[in-house]
């Protein structure tokens, strides 16, 4: 729905504020606000945007809890893209 994705949009731009906010730099909030990131970008059905910003969440957080989840769902995403 479009309503949907308007809220989608809007949580792109606040998680992106978070995450570029120098001062959460070290915050235990910026991974979750990446993955929710990237979690929107799925929901956006913008896959390569999502792949990109996981690859950014494993680079920084790779020893974090949803580490294992984020390269599950990378590794879709990219099956999906049939980049695998």
């Amino acid at each position: 729905s479009e309503a949907r994705l308007g809220r989608s949009e809007e949580a792109v731009s606040l998680y992106r504020q978070l995450i570029q906010n120098k001062r959460l730099e070290n915050s235990t909030v910026r991974p979750d606000a990446i993955f929710g990131l990237g979690l929107t970008y799925e929901e956006l059905k913008q896959a390569q945007l999502a792949i990109e910003t996981y690859e950014s969440f494993l680079q920084r957080y790779a020893d974090h809890s949803l580490a294992s989840e984020v390269r599950l769902r990378t590794a879709d995403l990219a099956l999906i893209q049939g980049d695998a």
